[in-house]
């Protein structure tokens, strides 16, 4: 994970099973505050309503990750140049966002103020 992550900043949502202590030092002192749910056996911890709102959210994330996969095709893999395999990112992307009945997050005044 610390190779995925090393240029990112800014929040990480993960599961559960991404959660420890010393995994959950190490990205904060690098700036990537790590956001999950808690589990049974975790206390409870003050945190944003944000970070406590997106977590629930997750299956939204999901479903648009495999309409992309399934329906727009980004799986394909057989482009050799890397400039390819952008463009057919960015082509997917494209297609996804003309797609009509996209599924949204709704979010309350409350929610919405609570981001920074």
């Amino acid at each position: 994970l610390d190779e995925v992550t090393r240029h990112l900043a800014g929040k990480l949502y993960a599961d559960k099973g991404y959660v420890g202590h010393e995994l959950f030092k190490r990205l904060w002192r690098r700036g990537l505050h790590l956001i999950t749910s808690i589990r049974r056996n975790m206390r409870n911890h003050l945190m944003p309503l944000a970070d406590k709102v997106m977590p629930r959210k997750r299956f939204l994330i999901e479903t648009v990750l495999d309409t992309l996969k399934s329906e727009m095709g980004l799986e394909h893999s057989r482009h050799r140049p890397v400039i390819n395999a952008m463009v057919h990112v960015l082509s997917c992307l494209v297609a996804y966002a003309f797609r009509p009945g996209k599924p949204s997050i709704s979010l309350t005044a409350r929610q919405i103020k609570a981001y920074p």
